[in-house]
């Protein structure tokens, strides 16, 4: 079963089945793009070609269709995200406290010419049509993450507490979300390097009104991702917290106003500025800061190590009547958590 449809279209869900149900050509309209996409790339505004779909399938809460020069491909795609789109949309909706949304309906469009691509966008942050364009023929767990992404957005402009898909903070969630389900796709999409190897403004006092700059992004990614692994917030409390600013977010989880001075040292510690950064996944955290061990007795020195969230390693002489009298990293470093601290063990009563 296949329909005309023009993707600059936004429709309801109830224009959308009947159109996929009775074939027809949707004219063309205007509507503001919420996109993923990556760095420095633009979805053009001129007008595509009317797009002819076939049906793959529905399940409870989507409809899922793909152009039909994409052939098997596009069945392969389809089948990917109609396999995993209710798991995923579950998950989802219990970050955000189970707001409901209606249907959903999900469009795999061909790869067009120029380097933009992968991509995915919707008409405005409530806008449940999703279209999804895949470069890799066989990459259904891109789909998905693509497919993620828009959804959660979705569920941001449902809510309605804060969250903004068409600003950094919002989109920098949409991406966090996507990367919990499908961490394998995040790829190209990676926005925290970009942040760290800027002047490293402050986006989380502030939220920059676009969905398309990395930098403003790439913090908003990073701070999210601290609240979660430093701070130990759980994905449902950040999401439940939202604020108009990651600041506000973070008053409401924290009770504290000093939001990025912490953040950003933190980060300053472990990534000096000026030294480039390449952060594939994201997510640096959790940090800690090497204890200063110098000295202290062997099983003293093993618990300030573990109490940091490091891992104590001992040479030299046996943990009895012995003391540190050298230790790698040197204190006050700032490592990833679970790093290993070496000490280095002479045995006698502490100096």
């Amino acid at each position: 079963m296949s329909t005309s449809v023009n993707v600059n279209e936004p429709l309801s869900p109830q224009d959308r089945t009947r159109g996929l149900a009775e074939g027809g050509t949707i004219p063309a309209a205007t509507a503001r793009h919420s996109v993923l996409i990556g760095p420095g790339g633009t979805i053009p505004l001129i007008q595509p070609p009317h797009y002819v779909y076939t049906f793959a399938g529905s399940t409870a809460d989507f409809d899922v269709a793909y152009d039909n020069t994409l052939k098997s491909v596009g069945q392969a795609l389809a089948d990917a995200i109609l396999g995993r789109c209710e798991q995923d949309l579950s998950q989802l909706r219990s970050i955000f406290g189970g707001v409901s949304v209606g249907r959903f309906s999900v469009f795999i469009d061909p790869v067009p010419p120029g380097p933009e691509k992968p991509y995915a966008y919707h008409f405005g942050c409530a806008g449940t049509e999703i279209h999804c364009v895949v470069d890799y023929a066989t990459d259904g767990d891109l789909a998905n993450f693509l497919n993620c992404a828009e959804v959660a957005e979705v569920l941001m402009a449902a809510q309605a507490k804060g969250w903004n898909c068409g600003a950094s903070a919002g989109e920098g969630l949409s991406r966090v979300l996507a990367t919990e389900l499908h961490p394998a796709s995040l790829g190209r999409f990676a926005s925290a390097s970009h942040w760290l190897n800027s002047a490293r403004p402050d986006w989380v006092t502030q939220t920059e009104g676009s969905d398309g700059h990395y930098v403003s992004i790439g913090c908003a990614t990073l701070f999210i991702n601290y609240l979660r692994h430093q701070l130990r917030f759980s994905l449902a409390q950040i999401v439940q917290a939202a604020g108009t600013t990651l600041q506000q977010t973070y008053e409401r989880l924290t009770g504290s106003t000093d939001a990025f001075g912490p953040f950003a040292s933190l980060l300053e510690a472990r990534f000096p500025p000026g030294v480039t950064v390449n952060l594939p996944n994201d997510n640096p955290f959790p940090l800690s800061e090497v204890p200063d061990v110098m000295f202290e007795p062997a099983k003293l020195a093993g618990k300030d190590v573990l109490l940091t969230g490091l891992v104590p390693k001992f040479t030299g002489a046996g943990q009895q009547n012995s003391f540190v009298n050298s230790q790698s990293p040197i204190a006050g470093k700032v490592v990833p958590g679970g790093s290993i601290v070496s000490m280095h063990l002479v045995q006698g009563e502490t100096p």
